[in-house]
């Protein structure tokens, strides 16, 4: 299902710009073998919000370049080979390779354009049934580019460019150099821990936004959530501008993820965070005065430091999953669940008791020691079992006592997704005949054609808001309901008059369930042949 893109301001505040290249206090940029577009955002809709990159060769010899598009996950979907000439520029609009399936060596087939902007806006793909990306905005394509120099031989670094996000409508672009990720170059932007300013007031009222890309690749998966084990952990100490603590808290986020600083919810408008991530990354940072303009800067990296005094962290885990944030993964009513309470001591003192607690009173933690030394980890454990539907989140909280009664605490949320037993089913016929293969039945050119649509709700739980559509646009679907109980069906029609040759049209059902809320929808094409009889024969003539 898709919906209209939100106002402007909206827009711009999820308009998410990872423009940066190498860290700050870094050597002046130089060509590269391997280069990246950190994050791209493409509208599948309409003709406005789009990202463009350009790549040069500053080599005397033409060099070949392959171009990969990635999801949000990290998985490869589209692969374009090109050579450039000395001093060439290969220049992209990703509008032109995502929306309208050109590339600069072929144009994607119909089946492949589908399958590529359903896997990169985070639908399931029509090849499939699989997903390949987190969704961030409905009708929104979003991932990232790497372009290198293929492995064996000499890889020379010549490679260097700039890439933009663009919203034409609202005469706005911001770009940056591409970044650079040879892990040999003296200009990788690569690390775990970062540190960046926040700005969310004042002349920048628009707020601060973070990405951070990772190499990591996860795997296509029959459910939307992340992967097991697919979350980048991503822990941001807040601090005010005199140095003292906001507070920690750990965010898990997609191989190339984002981040705005109000969902951290700190008390002040102005400071600076120290970001670590579990897997080597590169983040990028955006200040923006809504509506106005915006600035890109480039994180710095940091080096690890152990805080002075006690300190604790706690890591949560869903059956697997880091999923601090909602919807989690997806569980059937009745499956089992364990969650895992990773406690580090992060602190430069010894603690002699530390209780590890959940906010969901039915659980109980079990830790193997109470104490924890400097530096070193502990997992505890809680299990239980799904017993209800919809969203379920629960909080642990680890707290630490040093010899003199100090006490430090930290918390950590996590969530899964009662999954329904839902599903809806539909059921196109053309005058009768289950056409689902063309060519279908034949029709006489002329002739009235009623299609019917069947929806029956083939789940466990009912559903409201349904709606049932059809492709061609000029037929008008009469329904007698907009709700179904479990195994309840309705009938709808349509009708028209054949016209000439083969035809083809696809019915589709959406719904969501009454409890969830979860969105369920199916489809059926069906298919006739438009026939012209031939004129009847001339009169005899007369005798």
């Amino acid at each position: 299902m898709r919906t209209s893109r939100p106002p402007v301001a909206l827009a711009l505040m999820t308009l998410v710009l990872a423009l940066m290249a190498a860290p700050a206090a870094r050597a002046q940029l130089h060509p590269s073998s391997d280069l990246l577009v950190p994050y791209f955002e493409v509208d599948l809709e309409g003709n406005d919000l789009t990202t463009l990159f350009a790549v040069s060769n500053s080599a005397a010899e033409k060099v070949p370049v392959t171009v990969r598009v990635h999801s949000n996950w990290g998985i490869t979907l589209l692969k374009v080979r090109v050579t450039l000439e000395p001093d060439e520029v290969l220049s992209v609009n990703l509008r032109d390779w995502i929306v309208n399936g050109r590339l600069p060596d072929r144009n994607l087939k119909r089946a492949e354009l589908d399958h590529l902007q359903a896997a990169l806006s985070g639908e399931r793909s029509p090849r499939d049934e699989l997903f390949y990306s987190s969704a961030t905005v409905i009708g929104r394509a979003v991932g990232y580019v790497t372009i290198r120099v293929p492995a064996g031989g000499d890889r020379p670094q010549s490679l260097w460019g700039d890439y933009f996000v663009v919203l034409p409508s609202q005469d706005f672009a911001q770009g940056d150099a591409l970044v650079d990720v040879n892990r040999q170059s003296r200009c990788l932007g690569l690390c775990n821990t970062h540190g960046l300013r926040f700005l969310e007031g004042g002349a920048f009222d628009g707020g601060t936004e973070l990405v951070v890309w990772t190499g990591k690749v996860l795997e296509p998966s029959p459910d939307p959530g992340l992967p097991r084990g697919g979350e980048v952990t991503t822990r941001v100490e807040s601090y005010n501008q005199r140095g003292l603590s906001l507070g920690t808290r750990a965010e898990g986020l997609p191989p190339a993820g984002t981040l705005t600083v109000r969902q951290l919810g700190l008390s002040n408008p102005f400071g600076w965070v120290r970001i670590n991530t579990d897997e080597e990354a590169f983040i990028g940072v955006r200040f923006t005065a809504l509506n106005r303009f915006s600035v890109s800067l480039q994180s710095t990296c940091l080096t690890a430091q152990r805080a002075p005094g006690p300190g604790i962290l706690v890591e949560k885990r869903t059956n697997g999953f880091d999923a601090d944030l909602a919807p989690g993964p997806q569980l059937a009513l009745g499956d089992a669940v364990t969650w895992t309470y990773q406690v580090t001591n992060v602190g430069d003192l010894p603690f002699e008791d530390v209780q590890v607690t959940d906010d969901d009173p039915s659980l109980t933690v079990s830790c193997p020691q109470f104490d924890l030394e400097p530096g070193e980890s502990m997992t505890c454990t809680a299990t239980g079992f799904v017993q209800t539907a919809c969203q379920y989140r629960n909080v642990g909280t680890a707290r630490g006592f040093t010899s003199d009664g100090v006490e430090v605490a930290d918390t950590d949320a996590s969530h899964f997704f009662g999954k329904e037993e839902a599903s809806i089913e539909l059921e196109k016929a053309t005058n009768g005949a289950d056409a689902d293969v063309g060519p279908g039945p034949e029709i006489e050119v002329g002739k009235a054609i009623t299609w019917t649509y069947v929806v029956t709700n083939t789940g466990q739980v009912a559903v409201e808001g349904v709606a049932v559509s059809d492709d061609d646009p000029a037929l008008e679907l009469i329904c007698g309901k907009t709700a179904l109980a479990p195994g309840e069906s309705m009938t709808c029609t349509a009708t028209g008059k054949a016209a000439a040759g083969p035809y083809k049209n696809v019915g589709t059902v959406t719904a969501r369930t009454a409890g969830c809320g979860t969105e369920v929808r199916d489809d059926d094409p069906s298919h006739y042949l438009g026939k012209q009889l031939p004129p009847p024969p001339p009169p005899p003539p007369p005798p």
